[in-house]
């Protein structure tokens, strides 16, 4: 016979707590019924088990977390790399430093084309007749037809300048980042120059004047709405202080340019809305294509 050590009482086959040891009758078998002390330690220590498994698990997906994230890092960087690339690769191999040099700089184009348009508004200036020579004028475009390239390098004034330059460099240099130096400096000039055959056939058939005209306007409108279609993603800030998207400003302005082609005003806006429509049909091309940097920015 044993006795209960709880309550003392006799019993031939007595109940042994797994926590402490003791012999017990069936009422005070269970551990909360006899107050046992080495549950609680035993709970406690399973709890502090728990915590530390639940900190080494969560440790563990922290690291594998920032390896997916280095690794997706050095995948965007590689595809950044590659689709900087011109679309029209050259069949000779360029040198480390060449190499170097393109990836550092891969907006020469708009850089160049900014020293090209600065260069050609000094000449304006200081050259007796050069403005004369190379502006647009409607009746001597197709007889003499560097008139229809000529006037994307010459303004009006340094107003007119400034703006098409502050457009050129911030719009100019995200589209050629996207969609390569080539494709780039292949639609500036193409916008340009029917924007320049478009005014001249306007003023001519339409208007029935000569009225000559200068400015990069037309490619840059091309160059805004090649962008507009690639990178909606992109907001602006439209006539230097209204945020909005990259798409409702090219509608904004559009439609601005629609009201200015019904009033008797000097901006040549028949020029920006046929260069808006070849940037379009361009972005629109090089969008289904796939081919262009989706994200510049890593």
């Amino acid at each position: 016979m044993a006795e209960c050590s709880e309550c003392g009482e006799s019993i031939s086959m007595p109940f042994k707590c797994k926590f402490c040891g003791e012999k017990l009758c069936s009422k005070h078998r269970l551990p909360e019924n006899h107050g046992c002390e080495k549950m609680d330690q035993y709970l406690e220590k399973q709890r502090n088990k728990k915590i530390i498994y639940d900190a080494v698990q969560e440790e563990k997906e922290y690291r594998e977390k920032s390896m997916r994230e280095k690794r997706n890092i050095l995948g965007k960087f590689k595809n950044v790399i590659k689709n900087v690339r011109s679309p029209r690769r050259r069949s000779y191999r360029r040198s480390p430093a060449a190499e170097a040099f393109r990836y550092s700089f891969p907006d020469m184009a708009t850089f160049t084309l900014l020293g090209l348009i600065f260069l050609g508004y000094i000449l304006q200036l200081f050259v007796p007749g050069f403005n004369e020579l190379f502006q647009l004028v409607p009746e001597l475009a197709f007889t003499e037809p560097w008139r229809l390239i000529s006037p994307i390098f010459l303004h009006g004034n340094p107003t007119h300048l400034f703006v098409n330059s502050i457009v050129l460099f911030f719009f100019g240099s995200e589209l050629e980042k996207r969609i390569g130096t080539w494709r780039f400096v292949k639609l500036f000039f193409i916008s340009g120059i029917i924007a320049s055959i478009g005014y001249a056939i306007y003023m001519l058939e339409i208007t029935g004047l000569n009225t000559p005209a200068v400015g990069a306007s037309g490619a840059l409108y091309g160059v805004f709405a090649a962008l507009a279609i690639i990178a909606p993603e992109i907001r602006v800030l439209a006539f230097f202080i209204i945020p909005m998207g990259i798409r409702t400003a090219l509608v904004v302005f559009a439609l601005f340019d629609l009201f200015l082609l019904t009033q008797q005003t000097p901006i040549a806006s028949i020029a920006h809305l046929t260069g808006l429509v070849v940037g379009l049909y361009y972005g629109y091309k090089v969008r289904k294509s796939g081919k262009y940097n989706r994200s510049w920015l890593i």
